[in-house]
C-alpha cells in the first residue's frame, strides 16, 4: 500500500507513477527522443533505458520533477574525473 492505495499485480513503471501522484497522461510532459539523444552526447554517455523511458514520458512534469532530485537534461554535467 502506498499514499493509501493498493497497488497489486503487475504494473508498468509509468502506471505507477500516475497512480502515486494523481496524474493523467494528458498531465504529462516528457523530452523528445532529440533532446535526450543531444545531452546524451554532450555528456558523452548513455542513459540507462529506464531512466530514457522516464524523461521521454515524465521529464518536463513539474509536479514530479520540482522536488526530487533528477536533473533537467539543461541541468545535467559531470564534474572533471569524477565519472
Amino acid at each position: 500500500m502506498c499514499n493509501g492505495m493498493k497497488i497489486r499485480g503487475k504494473m508498468k513503471f509509468e502506471e505507477k507513477i500516475l497512480r502515486l501522484f494523481s496524474l493523467d497522461e494528458d498531465n504529462c510532459r516528457g523530452y523528445t527522443e532529440k533532446q535526450i539523444a543531444a545531452a546524451e552526447k554532450k555528456l558523452k554517455i548513455k542513459f540507462p533505458e529506464v531512466l530514457r523511458k522516464y524523461y521521454l514520458k515524465f521529464g518536463k512534469t513539474r509536479k514530479l520533477n520540482i522536488n526530487d532530485h533528477l536533473f533537467r537534461l539543461k541541468d545535467i554535467y559531470i564534474e572533471e574525473g569524477k565519472w
